[in-house]
């Protein structure tokens, strides 16, 4: 499945785009101009590398994923049933305390988005078991033996190499950010949960 992504030359054309995409008469003007060019600055991808010894031209962009404008649309809904409640009665002073405020749950939405992963329930009795066990790091063994009495999705009994499988999987587990480690493995042979 592809990502359809929107690419603008400019912050300033980015930001254009997304206040096109906010209604206009429910949000003021000030507002909505400061809450697209704050987000904006955030769709700003890096520049790709050059090989070394390479003449290059650094090219910026600003990139808009689909799953991001989704998430930038709810947003904006919650803000425009905000405004109808006459949330921005007195606009002036909560300009940048609601821009900052709109701007972070974005980022959070954006992030738990790109970053976040939806387990098959065998990784999730695993997730289940490290997060019970800390702060000890038990085995493949171990955890094996813990889930003895659980089945696993195929109905069979969990075996070490089951649950090993399982950990390798987590260590570095598909996002679409990228591989995410939901769980490591440390120098004693113990498991862990990492960043979860």
């Amino acid at each position: 499945m592809s990502v359809r992504k929107l690419e603008f030359p400019s912050e300033s054309s980015c930001a254009d785009h997304l206040l096109s995409r906010m209604p206009q008469d429910l949000i003021p003007k000030d507002i909505a101009s400061a809450f697209a060019h704050d987000l904006a600055a955030r769709f700003k991808q890096p520049p790709p590398e050059a090989p070394d010894g390479a003449f290059s031209i650094i090219v910026e962009r600003w990139i808009i994923r689909d799953d991001d404008l989704k998430a930038f649309e709810e947003l904006v809904r919650a803000a425009t049933a905000a405004a109808g409640a006459s949330f921005f009665l007195d606009h002036t002073k909560a300009a940048a305390a609601v821009v900052g405020i709109a701007v972070a749950v974005f980022s959070i939405i954006r992030n738990a988005i790109r970053s976040g992963a939806v387990l098959a329930s065998d990784e999730i009795a695993v997730v289940w078991k490290l997060n019970s066990a800390r702060p000890l790091r038990p085995s493949a063994a171990d955890l094996a033996s813990a889930l003895k009495d659980r089945t696993r999705a195929n109905g069979s009994d969990w075996t070490e190499e089951d649950a090993r499988q399982v950990l390798e999987r987590l260590e570095k587990y598909p996002t679409k950010s990228g591989l995410k480690k939901f769980a490591a493995k440390d120098a004693a042979g113990g498991w862990g949960l990492e960043g979860v």
